[in-house]
C-alpha cells in the first residue's frame, strides 16, 4: 500500500474533532487502552482528567498523540486496520522522526504548494494540509484540529522519511518578476522583496533612500500603495496575487533569464553603464555600509544597464546574468 504526502492529509482530516490520547496510534478508545496507557504514562493520565477519557469510552471515539496521527497513516493496511510497526515505518517519538529526515528547512522556507509535509517545533509535529492550515493532534484540551500554521511556534518542515513525496510535488509557479511566493507586506525581509523594489523602481515609484536594500519598510509600502493606485487596486501596501499579476503584465519577464540567453543577440537599444573616475567596487544592494561586495568595475569599463537607478544615484548593471549596483560617483548611464 503505497503510502503519500496527499493520503496522509486525507487520513488526517477524517480524524479532525477526535481526542488527544497520549502514546497513542488513531486507536478505538477503549477501557483497556486507558488502563494500559494509565500504567504506561501515569502522568499524562490523571485522576483529573479521568472524566473525559472515560466519555471518549463512550461516544466511541478514535485517540492519537501528535506523532501518533502519523504513524497510523504509516501502519494503516489495505482493510482499513492499524496495526503497530508495520509497513516498514518505525516507531518514533515526534523528535527522531524530524532528525531521521533527510530533507528539512527552517519554517520561513516551507513549500507552501505542497501538502502533506511535516511541521515541528521540540517534542510536536503536524501535518501542512495547504493553504496555510495545519493538522495536529494539538493536546489533551483541544484534541485533533485544524489550525493556521503562523499562528503556532512551528520552527521547522520536513519530509517523513517513508512518504514517497516525488508523485506529489505540484510544479512550482513560474514568478517573472523572481518574487511571488510569500505575500509581501511591511516588516518582511528578503530576496523577494528586494526583487519587488527593483520592479517598483522600474516602474517609476521610490523606495527610499537606499533603494532595493531586501528590507520591506514605509518607503516600500507607500510606494506599493501608489502603484496600486494606479491600477485601481485596493490600496493596502500588500503585494498578493493580484498587485503581482499587475506588475508581470507591466514588466513582463524583466528579470527572467534562461539558457538560451547567452545565444541571443545583444540588444542594440540596451543602454550601457560607463565607469568613470577610477576603479569601483560592485555591490549586491546600493548601499556602500551595507552592499556585500561582488566584483571589482575598473575604469573604463563598461556593463548592460539593469533598468534601475536608485535614489541615492547608484546604478543596476547586470554582472554575469546577476544584478549588482555601482555607486553613482563612479557610474554614468549613456
Amino acid at each position: 500500500m503505497r503510502k503519500t504526502p496527499a493520503g496522509l492529509v486525507e487520513f488526517a482530516r477524517r480524524y479532525v474533532g477526535q481526542p488527544y490520547w497520549y502514546g497513542t496510534f488513531v486507536l478505538r478508545c477503549t477501557q483497556s487502552l486507558l488502563n494500559a496507557k494509565t500504567n504506561q504514562y501515569p502522568s499524562h493520565y490523571t485522576p483529573s482528567r479521568m472524566p473525559r477519557y472515560r466519555d471518549d469510552i463512550a461516544q466511541n471515539k478514535v485517540c492519537a498523540d501528535c506523532v501518533g496521527l502519523i504513524k497510523g497513516y504509516g501502519w494503516q493496511q489495505p482493510d482499513g486496520s492499524i496495526r503497530y510497526a508495520t509497513n516498514s515505518v518505525p516507531d518514533v517519538s515526534a523528535n527522531q522522526m524530524y532528525h531521521g529526515a533527510r530533507i528539512k528547512g527552517n519554517i520561513a522556507t516551507l513549500p507552501r504548494n505542497r501538502v502533506g509535509l511535516a511541521v515541528r517545533f521540540d517534542g510536536h509535529v503536524g501535518v501542512y494540509a495547504g493553504n496555510g492550515d495545519v493538522i495536529e493532534a494539538r493536546a489533551f484540551a483541544h484534541g485533533i484540529v485544524i489550525t493556521k500554521l503562523a499562528s503556532r511556534p512551528w520552527t521547522h518542515w520536513f519530509e517523513i522519511p517513508w512518504l514517497s513525496y516525488s508523485a506529489d510535488i505540484v510544479p512550482k509557479p513560474s514568478y517573472p518578476l523572481g518574487f511571488g511566493e510569500r505575500i509581501l507586506r511591511f516588516g518582511m525581509t528578503g530576496e523577494d522583496v528586494r526583487r519587488l523594489q527593483w520592479a517598483l523602481i522600474a516602474l517609476g515609484f521610490t523606495v527610499g533612500h537606499w533603494g532595493a536594500d531586501g528590507d520591506f519598510g514605509n518607503a516600500t509600502r507607500l510606494a506599493v500603495e501608489a502603484y496600486q493606485y494606479s491600477k485601481g487596486l485596493t490600496q493596502d501596501g500588500i503585494v498578493g496575487p493580484l498587485t503581482r499579476a499587475a506588475m508581470e503584465a507591466d514588466l513582463p519577464d524583466r528579470y527572467e533569464t534562461d539558457e538560451s540567453d547567452a545565444e541571443k543577440a545583444p540588444d542594440p537599444n540596451a543602454r550601457i553603464v560607463k565607469v568613470l573616475g577610477g576603479n569601483a567596487n560592485i555591490r549586491e544592494m546600493p548601499c556602500a555600509e551595507l552592499g556585500r561586495v561582488i566584483g571589482v568595475a575598473m575604469n573604463g569599463s563598461e556593463y548592460t544597464y539593469a533598468g534601475v537607478t536608485a535614489e541615492n544615484g547608484w546604478q543596476s548593471v547586470v554582472v554575469e546574468n546577476e544584478i549588482g549596483w555601482i555607486s553613482g560617483l563612479f557610474a554614468s548611464l549613456v
